[in-house]
């Protein structure tokens, strides 16, 4: 405000200028002030270096012009120049302030809200992102016990055809009296375990060759219900065994879509054997509907066993991730099949599905285009 008046001396009569101004103020009110925003320290720092400048015995300052000025040049390093102005004006004498000081004043007030609104929408941001942050902390902590677990079983599955190769090759190595029909048991059981243990090493390769892409498929136009009838008539076998009712309660009509037949009939008969697998109901049975959407065939598997957890149905797909963890030990797998399925159907196009519980068991469907004919 002071300055102004040296800057244009031929604006005088403009009604910004106001003539030179002296302020005058006691000393114990500009302390005061000046404790409040500088602090007391630095207040008591202050008017002593001022007297020790001039001189003073009393180490008070001589309270004039300049040494108002030089406490207002003070305050605006806190709280801004406009303000410091406006400050130092209540307790001095002799000095008006204009309206373009005022509306400075008004202005720094509004850019101290503004500020402020910036900070807390940065404080938002910020508490959305620990948040996500947080999320995904826990969502990979899942994901490692959920390895863990994979890993367990993967271990188990493996150990326990070994254990009985070994033990059943000793048997043959160290017995030399063993009836024929003794030795070709033991050899089946060999066998046998030989076989289990080649097609988890086959199911984990394979998954791992899905993810990563692999060699594209060639597809061919095919009559999914033949697949499809396939498909039954090989998990027949694993149904009667484990006293379980196949129902073909609904078929589509002719239908052509365009898929790879082995590998769709893979899919099938993996929803099958775990709708026959993992059945604990008194009396089990197993529901087949094929059906044709708007531009789509579907296939829709429904058993009425203990369905599938609410903690597990969304990750029900990963291949860390067992579904029926609830059903008996010697039934469970490693928790691969349903994890190959759905890769196997995103290769194809098409898409699998867990179905909302409606009750009882669990319920899945495959979806695949309709082809065009030719």
């Amino acid at each position: 405000v002071q300055s102004r008046l040296f800057i244009d001396v031929f604006e005088s009569g403009s009604r910004e200028a106001f003539g030179y101004i002296q302020r005058s103020a006691t000393g114990s009110d500009l302390f005061v002030l000046a404790q409040r925003i500088l602090g007391a320290d630095a207040a008591h720092r202050l008017f002593a270096d001022m007297a020790a400048k001039e001189g003073s015995p009393t180490a008070r300052p001589l309270i004039d012009d300049a040494f108002i000025n030089k406490l207002e040049y003070q305050l605006a390093g806190n709280v801004g120049a406009a303000s410091a102005s406006a400050m130092i004006s209540q307790v001095t004498t002799g000095e008006r302030i204009s309206l373009d000081a005022l509306m400075q004043i008004a202005d720094e007030t509004q850019q101290v809200i503004v500020y402020s609104q910036e900070l807390k929408e940065k404080s938002l941001a910020l508490e959305t992102t620990a948040q996500q942050l947080t999320d995904a902390n826990k969502r990979l902590t899942e994901l490692d016990l959920q390895k863990d677990d994979f890993l367990s079983q993967i271990s188990h599955e493996v150990r326990t055809p070994l254990a009985s190769i070994r033990s059943f090759s000793e048997i043959l190595l160290d017995n030399d009296n063993l009836k024929p029909e003794e030795r070709q048991r033991f050899a089946r059981i060999i066998q046998g375990e030989s076989e289990r243990m080649t097609r988890l090493l086959d199911d984990i390769l394979d998954l791992s060759l899905l993810e990563r892409g692999g060699t594209p498929w060639t597809l061919q136009q095919i009559d999914p219900e033949l697949t499809l009838g396939r498909a039954l008539e090989t998990s027949s076998g694993l149904a009667n065994e484990a006293g379980v009712h196949l129902h073909y309660i609904e078929r589509a009509e002719q239908a052509l879509v365009e898929a790879d037949p082995d590998r769709l009939n893979q899919v099938l008969i993996n929803l099958l054997s775990n709708a026959v697998k993992y059945n604990t109901n008194q009396a089990p049975e197993v529901q087949i509907r094929s059906r044709l959407g708007s531009n789509d065939y579907q296939v829709l598997i429904e058993d009425n066993g203990p369905g599938i957890s609410p903690n597990d149905r969304e990750r029900i797909f990963e291949k860390f991730s067992r579904g029926w963890a609830q059903t008996p030990s010697d039934r469970s797998g490693a928790g691969l099949g349903l994890a190959i399925s759905w890769q196997i159907m995103k290769r194809l196009n098409g898409d699998l599905q867990l179905l909302p519980d409606a009750g009882l068991g669990a319920r899945f469907m495959v979806s695949l285009p309709i082809a065009k004919p030719g």
